[in-house]
């Protein structure tokens, strides 16, 4: 593997870990809103990881959209 392919294969890697764990995250805050220490904040906290989730699946597409030719050609 270039040094190349493993510069993107780690981004992306990153971004769909940043992805997954938001989601989680969410649908912690969805599922078992009791166990939230800050339950006047939850409201706030999901819709935070609602839009990391967006961030890093932006970011994944954007990277995938732009470079995944790049790395394929070699």
């Amino acid at each position: 593997m270039s040094v190349k392919e493993a510069m993107y294969n780690t981004a992306l890697a990153e971004f769909e870990s940043q992805r997954d764990k938001a989601i989680t995250n969410a649908r912690i805050y969805l599922q078992h809103p009791v166990g939230i220490g800050e339950h006047g904040q939850i409201v706030d906290e999901f819709i935070k990881q609602i839009k990391l989730a967006a961030e890093a699946d932006e970011a994944a597409s954007m990277l995938v959209d732009t470079f995944r030719d790049e790395i394929i050609e070699d």
